[in-house]
């Protein structure tokens, strides 16, 4: 579990993404590359979703200004 954990948090990280998320999972801890794959893409998504949420509200915060 701790590795799963590890490898959603590298693919959060701007430097690696998935693409180095995908390499040490399956590399360093043995994923399958299915395995790997998955847990990089939510890793990769995971910030996406609260900006999409606030994106508008900031918007119009901007635009008051």
């Amino acid at each position: 579990m701790y590795q799963e954990i590890i490898t959603i948090m590298l693919g959060m990280l701007p430097a690696l993404e998935a693409r180095g998320a995908i390499i040490i999972s399956v590399v360093e801890f043995g994923f399958s590359l299915q395995k790997a794959y998955l847990l990089a893409t939510v890793g990769n998504l995971i910030p996406i979703i609260p900006t999409l949420f606030f994106i508008k509200k900031f918007s119009e915060f901007l635009m008051q200004k």
